[in-house]
């Protein structure tokens, strides 16, 4: 537990600084690629309100301070606070884990209680094989096959 904040400081270090030197100009993406949208001067007024003129470490501390108090900045696409954006969506998250989480325990307590009753035989092998498969499918590729199950298969969705 000592260790997770050390730990998020350095992801959130490497993250940062990757995403300027591999992301490109932030004004670019901001504005748009075209060229000759803002004039030099208003890029310049721009790129001081933003703090793309300070140094990297500062930029760095000036982001981690804000999103220790929530403040996670603004979306380039919609211009609306990723805090806000993130809190909109956040009834509908909880909604799908609450129904992940249901559909796992209603599965998985009854395949334990099989694989415990008939130790050793096809039953416990077969519950076990399928947790185990459960466990290592990843859950993008997981995602990915009941989206064909439920909505092109059986149209369900």
């Amino acid at each position: 537990m000592a260790s997770t904040i050390p730990v998020l400081l350095i992801v959130s270090m490497l993250t940062f600084s990757l995403t300027n030197v591999l992301g490109g100009d932030p004004l670019l993406a901001l504005m748009g690629e075209e060229e000759g949208r803002l004039s030099p001067e208003a890029e310049a007024i721009m790129r001081e309100e933003l703090g793309l003129n300070d140094p990297l470490p500062v930029q760095y501390m000036n982001w981690l301070l804000g999103a220790v108090r929530g403040d996670l900045g603004e979306s380039i696409q919609t211009g609306q606070p990723v805090t806000e954006a993130l809190l909109e969506r956040l009834p509908v998250t909880i909604q799908l884990g609450m129904a992940a989480w249901v559909f796992a325990i209603s599965l998985a307590i009854p395949l334990g209680v099989l694989a415990a009753i008939s130790r050793n035989t096809w039953k416990d092998q077969a519950a076990t094989a399928f947790a185990l498969a459960g466990v290592a499918t990843p859950s993008f590729w997981m995602g990915l096959m009941l989206i064909l199950l439920f909505a092109v298969w059986l149209r369900w969705l």
